[in-house]
């Protein structure tokens, strides 16, 4: 249940993300920065201002007057008035004149009368009057009324609330003040709607970098180098364009990171006369927007079940929407894109938790019916079916391709495999889930891996690789082909003695080797000697999975003790300390079935095989009465009476039947 808790959570997190992002401003500043990138792709022409021009103030300007900034009023009412003279529909003044001039109060009774005459100024407020008014030339007579009175206006010239962000839009009113361009339309005759400022401000449709507004030098104005007609009937915006940085903003326009506040003013002033502010794409439309980028991957990868598939939802959602929005830029529609983007992201990486979950989920799902001998499951490993994008046998056994069953036990399966980086073949022992879920046949499991590669014996199985992988455990060892000493015994019968006294001294070797370094096999039987006729007849003894140091205590076999029902010694038999002399006994009962093919006390259930065990005299070798005195000190119930080594035991035997 967490599982799928933890996948519906991925799923909404990232339209989640992108919506609050967008509805807490998060990202607006980035939201902001992008209109620049996109200006740049939209790549307007210079030549799309028709209605507003611009006069600076430039440093040549200065110097041809022969005037350092500010210079005196008297020389913006030339300007002015060479601006009426020219035909200039609206004079739009973006200078502030809020405090009295120090030349004296004619200064600014000149700038004043060239306002009067030219009547279609619009001066610059850069703040509003407790009353809504304005401080322009609020000395005069007539005090805050003054510029009624001389058939003037003013407009506020601030743009962004936080002047650290780029400049893209500007405000309908400020403290009861029109913002510049509303006035300076107004001033035009054009009346804005309110709409066009619903959301407060309205975005300025650039439409290009510096430059793109018909600028002229104030010199050119004042000293009549400006063709006729230049400047009629246009909204000619006054300004400054100086060295210092406060003339110039960052904005959104394409081309250029800054302008002069006069070129932002006059575009937007355009932008007021033609009603071609940028529009907003709108709340509604916008949350569908961040839901469906949000939703659109792991939608298409759940429907379709596809990774390839949620990987093509998402480049397809990219490109179509990054174009769609770019389609609607050009056409004065902002569609948001940073909080998409990231709900977009972030729903590729929701998907991949997501489809790691899933995938899991099918790897769980697949080991558990294949542990479990299911045929469909088997079928999927052996023939190499995908699951989740990956090899079914590398779910079950990573490293290793499975091709076929071996055989099968109590405790699991065995497949012949491959090594996929080597080509190596192997047998692949998979354990069975209700044993691997023993932990302590876990740890058998473990610790078998580790005493056979601790031995390193010329009769010890090698083993390649063991791995306890979460749920499953398997172990990769060379593969020996042809059947187990148990199955042999089972279908051919006894072995001629020399072929058996052959396994029991290899085994002896085997066992002597491992009883050096502490450990005891304890589960010495037919089924876990393999004699590989490809290589001349090598014996291997296996399945250390339940053996232990002498210095462990007793451990339980899953189910019931250690220890096999006919090779297990008495004192496995009744849960004692078992030491090498347990081996010992195993040994003198293989040997016993290799020659008459059948365990010592062979009965038709365990527990009267163990029964007789433990209170029944070893019986005879059929055939073998040689062996009679050996057999009953190697089955002795008392560990001390048997051979002293499992190769005392194997010389005994061949001494006995004659070398």
């Amino acid at each position: 249940m967490s599982r799928w808790i933890t996948m519906a959570l991925a799923i909404v997190v990232a339209p989640v993300t992108g919506l609050v992002l967008w509805g807490t401003g998060a990202v607006q500043r980035v939201e902001i920065e992008s209109e620049h990138w996109r200006f740049q792709v939209r790549g307007d022409s210079p030549a799309s201002v028709p209605d507003v021009a611009v006069a600076t103030f430039d440093e040549d300007t200065l110097e041809e007057l022969g005037q350092q900034w500010p210079p005196p009023r008297a020389t913006h009412a030339r300007v002015i008035d060479a601006l009426a003279d020219a035909g200039a529909k609206v004079i739009a003044y973006d200078v502030a004149f809020t405090e009295p001039s120090s030349r004296g109060v004619a200064d600014d009774r000149a700038l004043s009368d060239a306002a009067r005459r030219a009547g279609n100024v619009v001066f610059a407020a850069t703040k509003a009057a407790p009353d809504g008014g304005t401080e322009t030339l609020a000395w005069l007579p007539g005090g805050r009324d003054h510029l009624q009175r001389i058939g003037a206006t003013a407009g506020y010239t601030g743009f962004e609330v936080n002047r650290d962000w780029p400049v893209s839009s500007i405000p309908g009113t400020w403290s009861g003040l029109d913002s510049f361009a509303v006035a300076a339309a107004s001033t035009a005759g054009t009346v804005v709607p309110d709409a066009t400022f619903a959301a407060g401000d309205a975005k300025i449709r650039f439409a290009g970098p510096a430059g793109t507004v018909r600028t002229i030098p104030v010199a050119d104005v004042l000293t009549g180098r400006v063709e006729p007609g230049t400047l009629r009937g246009k909204v000619v915006v006054v300004g400054t364009d100086l060295t210092t940085p406060s003339d110039r903003l960052a904005t959104t326009a394409p081309g250029s990171d800054t302008l002069p506040g006069a070129e932002i003013h006059a575009q937007a002033i355009q932008n007021a006369l033609d009603g071609s502010f940028m529009q907003d794409s709108g709340a509604p439309l916008d949350v569908l927007i961040i839901l469906a980028m949000g939703l659109v991957v792991p939608a298409t990868g759940l429907a379709l079940r596809r990774q390839a598939w949620a990987a093509a939802a998402a480049v397809a959602a990219l490109v179509l929407f990054l174009v769609a929005a770019q389609a609607a830029f050009a056409a004065g529609v902002i569609v948001p894109v940073i909080a998409p983007l990231i709900a977009l992201g972030v729903s590729i990486a929701a998907w991949l938790v997501v489809s790691y979950l899933r995938a899991d989920a099918e790897r769980r799902d697949l080991r558990r019916r294949f542990a479990a001998a299911d045929q469909a499951a088997v079928a999927q490993v052996l023939h190499g079916t995908q699951v989740g994008g990956e090899a079914a046998a590398e779910i079950i056994a990573p490293g290793y391709r499975l091709t076929e069953v071996l055989g099968r036990g109590s405790a699991g399966v065995v497949y012949r495999g491959e090594e996929m980086r080597t080509g190596r073949a192997a047998a692949v022992k998979v354990l069975a889930p209700e044993v691997a879920g023993d932990p302590g046949f876990r740890d058998r499991f473990r610790r078998e891996a580790r005493v056979a590669a601790q031995l390193e014996h010329p009769n010890v199985l090698p083993v390649f690789d063991a791995a306890d992988d979460d749920d499953v455990l398997f172990m990769a060892m060379r593969l020996v082909e042809g059947p187990d000493l148990g199955t042999r015994l089972r279908e051919g019968g006894p072995l001629p003695p020399a072929e058996a006294l052959r396994i029991t001294d290899a085994v002896a070797s085997a066992l002597d080797a491992a009883h050096a370094r502490g450990l005891v096999h304890r589960d010495v039987k037919p089924a876990n000697v393999l004699v590989d006729q490809a290589a001349g007849g090598h014996v291997y003894l296996t399945d250390f999975g339940i053996a232990r140091s002498d210095h462990e205590g007793t451990i339980s076999r899953h189910g019931d003790v250690l220890g096999t029902a006919g090779y297990a010694a008495p004192e496995q038999i009744m849960g004692e300390p078992a030491g090498p002399a347990a081996d010992i006994y195993g040994l003198a009962a293989l040997l016993f079935a290799m020659l008459a093919g059948s365990a010592p006390y062979a009965r038709d259930s365990a527990g009267a095989a163990l029964s007789a065990a433990l209170s029944q005299p070893p019986p005879p070798v059929p055939g073998h009465p040689e062996l009679d005195e050996l057999m009953t000190r190697a089955l002795s119930r008392d560990p001390s009476a048997r051979p002293a080594s499992a190769t005392d035991l194997a010389r005994s035997a061949r001494a006995a039947m004659g070398g």
